[in-house]
């Protein structure tokens, strides 16, 4: 009788610690953020979103790439750039700014945001914005990949 309950004990601590293990392979999904989340500034290089709480957005200095439909532009020279403001809104995967979207994801527990680059093709480069003031590169095509 003593082996038996001996046995269940080790049993049971055995799925325990294989449980805890599985766990830590996967990576945990993050909540979307909310609209207090990405109100702010977000900045790259030059380019600077500022995110309003009123709905508003003002955009400025943002490289012609980035716009929808001209990500294929992006290896071509030196980019102009091109201003936009108006409203906001948020989406289950994105901002959404007058068209546009942000695609959000997290690195190192921080909020980005990325334009994506050429969207509707196997192009996953993208154009991200860091919260200002933020210890995280600001990367470009070059560097910044949308994760699938």
């Amino acid at each position: 009788m003593m082996k038996t309950a001996h046995r269940g004990i080790v049993l049971s601590l055995q799925v325990a610690v294989l449980s805890a293990l599985l766990v830590g392979c996967f990576p945990t999904a993050r909540p979307a953020p909310t609209g207090e989340d990405v109100v702010g500034t977000w900045a790259n290089g030059d380019t600077q979103l500022v995110i309003a709480a009123n709905g508003t957005f003002t955009l400025t200095n943002a490289p012609f790439y980035a716009q929808v439909g001209k990500g294929d532009k992006w290896g071509e020279g030196p980019s102009p750039v091109w201003d936009d403001s108006g409203p906001w809104g948020l989406e289950s995967d994105s901002v959404r700014i007058n068209g546009q979207k942000l695609f959000y994801d997290y690195v190192d527990s921080e909020l980005i945001l990325e334009f994506g680059l050429d969207l509707g093709s196997a192009d996953p480069r993208c154009f991200r914005l860091v919260r200002e003031g933020s210890g995280l590169d600001a990367l470009g095509p070059e560097d910044c990949f949308i994760r699938p």
